[in-house]
């Protein structure tokens, strides 16, 4: 559920900046329609970044079990 959430914001970022652009194009860089998608993008980030703060700190969201392999098995020069 949670994992599902955070990709879900994440394609809303995608799709927001992806109206920005069109609208850009379209309109201008000064448009209202601009204006009003790059800030959409922002408050989804910042909602994003405070979604996967929290999943991290309460244990809903954890990293991969990244460990550093050691070379035990190499054969001595």
């Amino acid at each position: 559920m949670f994992p599902t959430l955070v990709a879900i914001l994440f394609i809303l970022i995608l799709g927001s900046l992806a109206f920005s652009l069109f609208a850009m194009l379209k309109d201008g860089p000064k448009s209202k329609r601009t204006v009003n998608g790059l800030t959409t993008r922002v408050v989804l980030s910042i909602l994003l970044f405070a979604l996967l703060f929290y999943g991290f700190s309460t244990g809903k969201l954890q990293p991969h079990n990244y460990q550093k392999q050691s070379n035990t098995n190499a054969a001595a020069p």
